[in-house]
């Protein structure tokens, strides 16, 4: 699975503290809880349609 660095997403205090307190009583990463919470939502909202249908042009 390709890894790519995205920068400029701007979040604001309070995301910022709720994400950094659940990764603090999950155990991990303010990352990985951001990216648990892209792939939970693309669930509830799309199913299990795959990313590269939905971007085709």
């Amino acid at each position: 699975m390709a890894q790519r660095f995205v920068r400029g997403v701007y979040i604001d205090k309070e995301v910022e503290m709720r994400a950094k307190a659940l990764a603090k009583l999950k155990g991990t990463s303010i990352n990985q809880v951001f990216r648990e919470a892209i792939l939970k939502l693309y669930r509830l909202e799309v199913g299990n349609v795959r990313p590269e249908e939905i971007l085709k042009d």
